[in-house]
């Protein structure tokens, strides 16, 4: 996540800057924090970590991005799972 947090720190003003953000910025920049954090879904998917610890780590992200609800987060988490699995190509 080193790049991660690199990426993040080097957009922060383009995101602060986006349309819609004005009143929730402080939220957008927890949610954008806890997202590059980790993927618990990865984890899981690659045998990295068991079942009990992904639900945990998810919740723990939801609470890092301003109490956002547990489910809502693991929707986050999933679409970023496969958005990352349909950019592989047979030669990855």
């Amino acid at each position: 996540p080193a790049i991660q947090q690199k990426l993040f720190e080097l957009y922060r003003s383009d995101l602060q800057t986006q349309p819609g953000t004005a009143g929730n910025m402080s939220r957008t920049m927890q949610l954008a924090q806890a997202l590059i954090k980790d993927n618990p879904v990865v984890r899981y998917m690659h045998k990295e970590m068991r079942v009990e610890e992904a639900a945990k780590s998810i919740q723990d992200m939801a609470r890092q991005a301003g109490n956002m609800n547990a489910v809502k987060m693991l929707g986050l988490l999933n679409e970023r799972f496969q958005s990352e699995l349909a950019s592989y190509t047979r030669q990855d």
